[in-house]
């Protein structure tokens, strides 16, 4: 599992700290690390998380979407990011109203317009 720095001002330790099973946390921070990744840091405490506004969450869940990530995947990426600007609200960090715009941001739903020509004509044909 990657070091995790105690700091109790910083929304990513605050985050891992609040997991209770050894394999959430390493998943939290395997997801961390590939999120700074994405977006070009060295690593998920470079991350700005103060800035990490509901703009920078829907480029990250579009990138994703690009990159062929499932939606499940997506979804968990989008869960634990918000977990962690959750602990940057409690922490005085960002306001109420950048917490429920960060908030809103939804995964990709498999619906309709997500699925692909081939596969409408096969869910036409069973119904």
């Amino acid at each position: 599992m990657p070091l995790v720095i105690k700091n109790d001002e910083c929304p990513v330790y605050a985050y891992i700290n609040s997991l209770r099973a050894v394999s959430s946390k390493s998943t939290a921070l395997r997801v961390l690390h590939s999120i700074a990744q994405k977006l070009g840091q060295s690593n998920y405490y470079s991350i700005n998380w103060a800035r990490f506004d509901r703009n920078t969450l829907n480029s990250l869940v579009a990138l994703l979407k690009d990159k062929g990530l499932s939606y499940e995947t997506i979804g968990l990426y989008l869960s634990i990011t918000k977990s962690v600007l959750r602990e940057a609200f409690l922490l005085g960090q960002i306001n109420s109203l950048h917490w429920e715009r960060v908030k809103s941001v939804k995964p990709p739903m498999l619906g309709k317009k997500s699925y692909t020509l081939p596969y409408r004509k096969v869910i036409l044909h069973i119904c």
